[in-house]
Formats: C-alpha cells, structure tokens, sequence
C-alpha cells in the first residue's frame, strides 16, 4: 500500500468525513450491484414524478404535476429531483461531498478537527445539490424518453395503484402506477378523514383537475 493511498484512507475513516464514507460505500456497493445484475434494473425508474406545468397531460412526458406553488416541490423541481430517479441524483450529490470532505480536510484541516470539520459540512451539501443538478440536466430527456406513452390522465381513472406516500389522506398522499415505461407517482387524495396505509392498494375514482387523483381502498370481493 502506498504512502498515498494510505493516507486517503486515513483522512477517509477520519471521524468527521466518516459518515459521508460510508455513505459513499454504500453507493459504490449499489452501483456495483446494478452493474452485475444483482439488482432488478427497475430501480433505476423515475422514484418521484414532477412536472412542472400544472396544464400538461401525462401523455407529454408520462409523469403528473405535484401540487403548485409548494415551496419544498418548486426547489424539487430546480434541482431536478424527480426529473431523473433519485438514486442517480443522490449519487451525484454523495460523491461531490466526499470528494470536497477529503480535499478540505487534507488542506484546510490536516489535524482533522470535528468541530473545525463542521464548518464544512453545510457549504458541501450546497455545493453537492448544485452539481447533481447540473450533472443530471443532460440526463432528463433520457429518462424522459423511457417514461410510457399514449396515457392521459383520463385513462387513469379505474387503475388501481399502490400507496408509495406513508399514508394517503384528505391533505396528502402519493401512489404508484407500474407500466411498461417508468412508473408513474401520482399526488393521491382520499374523501373524508380516510387514511389509507403505505403499500395498500387503492383504486383511482376521480381526478380534481389540479393533476390530484381521488382513491379509495380496494377491497376484492
């Protein structure tokens, strides 16, 4: 092992770069699974569907809108989360703050102080969002192309679908379509004070008009 590389994992395994470490690991041994086709490939598909104009029909890009004028959805939305699958985006911002944790910690820190380390921290998550939106800009179209077509919000209607959201209520919610394409993620609202469960299967009854569908729980008969 050289001096060198020893040294990087040294400042690598330091306390305070540690988290974003493993982290990192985590995302190699992900990849590497992919690669090797130990993980479907289905993974990669669109997690969380965002569209940014509340008048488009799904057959334009296969994906409906969130809710508009959110605050969290509209910085969603300039950051490209949603625009490609989210564990790509992640990537993009894992390896960025690895790379600026071990580069400020050999120059800026080499007693490798945790307090002086947190300094750090915030600029590199910032830093990180910034250039997974810039890396993922050219890969939208991409992932748009892979998204399924010929589907309007109207043909929806009946589908039934899987909760994806912690829960779906009056006030929110999220499901899940699978098709041939991405899958879609649609905002989902219930009628009255029914909540139904992650992972529950649900039957679309209605769409609002504002991209927000009306569900209730599936029961076979």
């Amino acid at each position: 092992m050289t001096a060198e590389l020893k040294e990087l994992i040294q400042i690598a395994l330091a306390g305070i770069n540690l988290p974003i470490t493993l982290l990192f690991a985590v995302m190699l041994l992900y990849w590497v699974s992919v690669i090797i086709g130990a993980l479907d490939i289905d993974i990669l598909q669109l997690d969380f569907d965002i569209e940014p104009d509340a008048d488009l029909d799904l057959e334009a890009d296969g994906d409906v809108d969130v809710q508009s004028g959110g605050a969290l959805n509209g910085m969603m939305l300039y950051f490209n989360i949603g625009a490609v699958p989210v564990t790509v985006w992640l990537s993009f911002l894992i390896f960025t703050c690895w790379i600026l944790s071990i580069l400020e910690t050999y120059y800026l820190n080499p007693g490798r102080h945790f307090v002086f380390g947190l300094i750090f921290v915030i600029p590199n998550l910032i830093a990180g969002m910034y250039t997974a939106k810039f890396a993922t800009a050219p890969l939208k179209k991409v992932f748009e192309a892979m998204a399924p077509k010929n589907t309007t919000r109207k043909s929806l209607i009946g589908q039934r679908a899987v909760v994806v959201s912690s829960t779906v209520s009056s006030s929110f919610g999220q499901i899940g379509i699978k098709t041939d394409g991405a899958p879609l993620t649609l905002n989902a609202r219930t009628e009255g004070d029914t909540e139904i469960a992650k992972g529950q299967t649900v039957v679309i009854t209605s769409e609002t008009g504002q991209g927000i569908f009306t569900v209730e729980a599936f029961t076979s008969n």
